[in-house]
């Protein structure tokens, strides 16, 4: 694979490559050690959109 090296002395191209995981494997979200040690809960999505979009 000759991109990875040429992207070397490129910053930009470098940072592709290493966060390349985020478009090649799922996410998994989860939040229930904050949720148990700080009290914290998600936002409903929403009430998230609704204080997000205003018309």
């Amino acid at each position: 694979m000759l991109s990875r090296p040429c992207a070397l002395p490129h910053r930009t191209s470098s940072t592709h490559f290493e966060m390349s995981y985020q478009v090649t494997r799922p996410f998994a979200l989860d939040s229930t050690a904050s949720e148990q040690r700080l009290g914290l809960h998600p936002t409903p999505v929403d009430l998230a959109i609704a204080a997000t979009v205003t018309r």
